[in-house]
């Protein structure tokens, strides 16, 4: 499904929020023009499928908060993924590793 698609299946429903109910500090990544069905990101600043995880969300919470909260935000992402992942036993590896996509 591309913008236009999507755009057309949301007209299909009532409007609870207007489009500017939340406009984050540097909202260009959710502006409508800002997405394409094949846009290739030339900007070294958007987030792609080359940088790992942590990198990109770096990258998006920048893009939306001040530097601050951003940097709050990311570290305490951090911490809370890397408690779930030490609590992890070989039973729920096993459980994982034989989940299907």
């Amino acid at each position: 499904m591309n913008a236009n698609e999507f755009l057309l299946e949301l007209e299909k429903y009532r409007v609870v929020r207007g489009r500017d109910f939340y406009q984050a500090p540097n909202a260009r990544a959710l502006a409508p023009a800002a997405v394409e069905e094949d846009a290739t990101p030339s900007d070294a600043s958007a987030p792609t499928a080359e940088r790992d995880f942590w990198e990109n969300l770096k990258l998006v919470l920048d893009g939306h908060y001040p530097e601050a909260e951003a940097k709050r935000i990311y570290d305490h992402f951090r911490a809370c993924h890397r408690g779930v992942v030490e609590s992890l036993n070989l039973d729920d590896l096993e459980d994982i590793a034989t989940l299907k996509a």
